[in-house]
């Protein structure tokens, strides 16, 4: 699935509406940031993300309050078709905006079939990390503020390969393997932020789902990039530490980062897989081929045919954080639970080896990785990556603490 959501405008939605959905997949979200021309309609855009021997469905369906739910999945030559974990992310939209019903009215179809794609690169051998792989204690740093305290892992400089092989299951092609080498250690969050820190720190719970008595353990969530780069400003005002980031408020914010100061700031998107993969391990997910020992996830099971459920899943929120195995570095929950924001801007990756990389140079978009409890299987891998507008913000969506080790 490239896009969802519920709008006016049916089969002749176009991108300046498109731009208000809920949500949208990240390759038809970079399309339609891109485009000038507001008036394009979902057809064009859709072919503009084809690649070579597929082609495009697109749905229409009304729903109760007179707009309408459209839906976008690309269909493979060899018979896949990319769903990336719909029906979770479409119950969300749904729950959102308050339907309570959604009729099928009518379905159009796109296709625009184009010459069979070149044979594909095959994939650069996974480096092996610098880091000693039978590394398991890591140095910690623990901070105590308003009585809540919070533990990071120190990550030492190393280099790995970023990404994933090309036959990784529900893998993206905004996924290719490349070399990185990051020379500077940094500190990460042993678990996401908690409500209870973040209420610590600013004596609010922006949470959509508070949970009951074990809901300060659980992550917070509901914040934007924004919001979270003010957090981990004003916490480290609370400790002492010199601010990493200089905001410049307005109508639009502007916000740089001096990675040389010792203040909390998001981790850039190299050191959250570079964290997630405990410095090169090559598991699907964040310490494990098996999500169900590290991660939270939407585990239900859908019928594409009768478009319903077949079993539910087994949770239906954020869970309580440190549930699940740690990576050998000893880091809980890098898949699945919430996503996480990073510091980058969203964009294609360097298709050679690169040092101390910091994300794209311009762009809509910032990067939030590992997947959450309301999302599939797919989308908790370690090599997963999301792109939203940094003023976005969702009950699956939350943050981890990380800091230069100078």
């Amino acid at each position: 699935m490239l896009g969802y959501g519920i709008i006016d405008g049916g089969p002749n939605i176009t991108a300046k509406a498109l731009r208000k959905v809920t949500k949208v997949d990240r390759r038809f979200g970079r399309a339609v940031g891109s485009v000038s021309d507001d008036n394009v309609p979902l057809a064009e855009l859709v072919q503009r993300l084809l690649e070579p021997g597929t082609h495009a469905t697109m749905e229409y369906f009304s729903h109760d309050r007179g707009g309408w739910y459209y839906s976008v999945s690309v269909h493979h030559a060899d018979g896949r078709s990319e769903s990336r974990g719909s029906h979770a992310l479409q119950r969300e939209c749904l729950e959102k905006l308050g339907v309570s019903g959604v009729d099928k009215a009518t379905v159009a179809a796109a296709r625009a079939v184009r010459p069979a794609p070149a044979a594909p690169e095959p994939a650069p051998t996974r480096v092996p990390s610098t880091i000693p792989q039978e590394t398991t204690t890591m140095q910690r740093e623990t901070h105590t503020i308003n009585g809540q305290t919070f533990e990071l892992v120190h990550c030492p400089p190393g280099t790995f390969t970023m990404g994933s092989p090309v036959d990784e299951a529900d893998r993206s092609d905004d996924e290719v393997q490349h070399e990185v080498t990051l020379t500077r250690g940094f500190a990460m969050g042993v678990v996401p932020v908690t409500q209870a820190l973040w209420e610590a720190v600013t004596g609010k719970n922006p949470a959509m789902r508070e949970g009951g008595d074990d809901a300060p353990r659980r992550p917070v969530e509901n914040v934007s990039w924004f919001e979270a780069v003010r957090f981990c400003n004003a916490l480290s005002a609370k400790l002492g530490l010199a601010a990493a980031y200089t905001i410049r408020e307005g109508n639009k914010p502007a916000v740089t980062c001096d990675f040389g100061a010792a203040g909390f700031r998001l981790p850039t998107e190299a050191e959250w897989e570079y964290a997630a993969r405990s410095g090169g391990d090559a598991f699907v997910y964040a310490g494990s081929d098996d999500l169900d020992e590290v991660g939270w996830y939407d585990d239900s099971e859908y019928d594409d045919e009768k478009k319903k459920k077949v079993s539910p899943a087994s949770i239906d929120c954020p869970q309580p954080v440190a549930g699940k195995r740690p990576t050998r570095w000893g880091l809980y929950d890098l898949s699945g639970n919430v996503w996480e924001w990073c510091w980058g801007v969203y964009g294609d990756y360097a298709k050679n080896k690169i040092t101390n990389p910091k994300g794209a140079r311009s762009g809509p978009f910032r990067v939030n990785r590992g997947g959450s409890w309301l999302d599939a299987a797919g989308q908790a891998r370690a090599a997963t990556r999301d792109g939203i507008l940094p003023g976005r913000r969702g009950g699956n969506l939350g943050l981890r603490l990380s800091r230069t080790i100078n």
